[in-house]
């Protein structure tokens, strides 16, 4: 399934926010990376998915990584602590309960080639490349490919026209 086919998938009313299926946002999540190059440097050896603060996503994705590959990488599907320097992800998603220790992990990553995932409002002005939204009760993105492409990261026009708004 595409990224623009999911663009617009209802999460079917309000009080599913609080209920929300994380296979959604797992699909997303691999379909992003259709659409983000990374450096040559970060295309050998594993591809390397850090999740903290969301539990549903990091067993939705562990299962996925035993069965896809991500450009050809084997995925490996980490539990990040707020401690941890996330540097050697991929794709770094810090889950609502952890957007606190944003700013830390956006300072440990700096300019190395980290995609940095959110779900929680005004997280793209603190560093998140992409961040999850509920617009309509249907889930989108929002996209900050100026922070992605200052990590050596190159954003498709794709994703860029996919993107509820793009910073």
């Amino acid at each position: 399934m595409a990224v623009g086919t999911m663009a617009t998938f209802p999460v079917f009313d309000a009080w599913a926010q609080q209920e929300i299926d994380y296979t959604l946002h797992a699909k997303f999540l691999y379909h992003f990376t259709k659409y983000v190059e990374w450096p040559e440097d970060r295309r050998a050896g594993n591809f390397v998915v850090g999740i903290t603060g969301n539990d549903e996503l990091y067993n939705t994705m562990t299962r996925m990584a035993q069965v896809k590959k991500i450009k050809g990488q084997t995925m490996v599907v980490l539990r990040v602590k707020n401690t941890d320097d996330p540097s050697n992800c991929h794709i770094l998603f810090v889950g609502k309960s952890k957007n606190a220790a944003l700013p830390g992990f956006v300072l440990k990553i700096g300019n190395k080639s980290v995609l940095v995932i959110t779900e929680r409002t005004g997280s793209i002005r603190q560093g998140s490349d992409i961040n999850f939204v509920i617009n309509n009760n249907n889930l989108n993105f929002e996209l900050n490919s100026t922070g992605a492409s200052g990590k050596r990261m190159a954003v498709s026009s794709e994703l860029r026209n996919l993107a509820l708004r793009n910073e």
